[in-house]
C-alpha cells in the first residue's frame, strides 16, 4: 500500500485530491491544513488534520511524530493562494505574506521532508502558467510561481543521489475559490478541480522508473 501526504488539503486542489485518494484502497493518504481535524495518536486514511504549515516548529513536530524514516511514497505540496493587484497597490505586508505561503512554506517542507521519503518516491509541486510568463496585476503571484519552478529544478539536482523524484506541474487555470472574485474569467473555460485531481492522483501509480520532472497541463482554451 502506498503512503501519501498532502500538504495543503483544506481547500481547492489539495482538498479535492484528498477526496480522490479517500476512495482508493491501494493507498493510505492523509492531508494537513489549518482547516483540518485535531490531531490525535493515530492518523486515519482520507482525513485532513489541523496543522499550520507556516510554523516550522509545528511542521517538524508533525513529521517526527507521525512518519518514520523512508515512510512516504509520495508528497503533494498544494497549498497557496492568489494575489492579483497592480504592483503599486500591493502593500509590503501583502507581498511578504503571499510569498511566505506560496514559496517559503514549500521550501520549509522540502527542508525537512527528505528523510521521510522512500527511494524512488516523489514530491509533486504545483507551478502555474505564471511560472513561465508574466500577467498584468499578478506580480506577487508570478514571482511566487516562478520561484516554485526554480525551487523544483534545484531540489531535483540536489536529491538525485537519494533517488527521489521531483515533479512540478505547470498548470493553467483550474477553477478554485481564488477565481471567485475575478468575473472576467469563466468557470467553464477552466480545468475542473475534480479532473485535475484525478490527473495528480495517477502519479502514485506510475512506474518508479518514470520521472515526470515538468508537466504542462492546460484547459482546452489554453492560457486564459
Amino acid at each position: 500500500m502506498k503512503k501519501i501526504w498532502i500538504a495543503g488539503a483544506g481547500s481547492g486542489i489539495g482538498e479535492t485530491l484528498l477526496q480522490e485518494f479517500a476512495n482508493d484502497k491501494s493507498v493510505f493518504c492523509v492531508g494537513v491544513s489549518r482547516r483540518g481535524r485535531k490531531l490525535n495518536s493515530n492518523l486515519e486514511h482520507g482525513v485532513n488534520y489541523n496543522l499550520d504549515l507556516r510554523s516550522e516548529i509545528e511542521l517538524i513536530r508533525f513529521l517526527e511524530n507521525y512518519f518514520q524514516t523512508q515512510d512516504l511514497d509520495g508528497v503533494y505540496i498544494t497549498l497557496g493562494d492568489g494575489l492579483f493587484k497592480s504592483v503599486e497597490t500591493i502593500s509590503l505586508e501583502e507581498w511578504s505574506s503571499h510569498l511566505y505561503l506560496n514559496l517559503t512554506v514549500p521550501f520549509l517542507i522540502l527542508k525537512h521532508i527528505r528523510k521521510f521519503i522512500k527511494p524512488k518516491g516523489f514530491v509533486c509541486l504545483l507551478g502555474s502558467t505564471a511560472s513561465k510568463q508574466g500577467f498584468a496585476n499578478s506580480s506577487a503571484y508570478c514571482s511566487s510561481k516562478h520561484g516554485i519552478l526554480g525551487l523544483a529544478r534545484a531540489i531535483r539536482e540536489e536529491w538525485k543521489p537519494y533517488q527521489i523524484r521531483i515533479f512540478c506541474v505547470t498548470v493553467g487555470a483550474v477553477y478554485t475559490p481564488i477565481w471567485e472574485n475575478r468575473p472576467e474569467f469563466k468557470k467553464e473555460d477552466m480545468l475542473s478541480k475534480e479532473d485535475f485531481a484525478k490527473f495528480l492522483a495517477s502519479f502514485v501509480h506510475l512506474p518508479e522508473s518514470i520521472n515526470l520532472e515538468e508537466v504542462y497541463t492546460l484547459p482546452l482554451k489554453g492560457i486564459l
